[in-house]
């Protein structure tokens, strides 16, 4: 999925990374944190405690691509699910192209279930942080 964000790629990448903001932006998370020392980074781990399809979840991520402001990518290292999710960002005109990939492995008959909702989750998730970055 591509989404267009009236703002730099840099502030795109700070917002979209900082796992502070993520509860601003992503509707299912409740609280994100940066389990790992040092500053956010390729190998950073982050736990992310939210809810999907009305039940609690935790879900460690571990970055796997940190390359500012261009890409982001990071994969569940526990939880409900495997997934994987990459963001890619390109400067267009005086904003950022934000493409959006990802995958995720449930298992049984809510797979197809699921899969729908993360990819609506997705899209309303990019259009929460687009207002967001648009009102700043």
């Amino acid at each position: 999925k591509h989404f267009f964000i009236n703002q730099t790629p840099q502030k795109v990448f700070d917002y979209l990374t900082d796992p502070t903001y993520y509860a601003e932006w992503q509707a299912s998370t409740k609280s994100a944190i940066l389990t790992s020392r040092g500053p956010l980074g390729a190998g950073s781990t982050i736990r992310v405690t939210g809810s999907v399809l009305g039940r609690k979840i935790e879900v460690e991520l571990v970055v796997t691509t940190y390359d500012p402001p261009r890409q982001y990518s990071f994969r569940t290292t526990s939880g409900p699910a495997k997934g994987e999710m990459d963001h890619h960002l390109t400067a267009e005109g005086n904003g950022t192209k934000l493409t959006v990939a990802g995958k995720l492995e449930i298992g049984g008959f809510l797979e197809n279930l699921a899969a729908r909702q993360v990819e609506t989750r997705v899209e309303e998730d990019a259009r929460h942080m687009k207002a967001r970055l648009e009102a700043k």
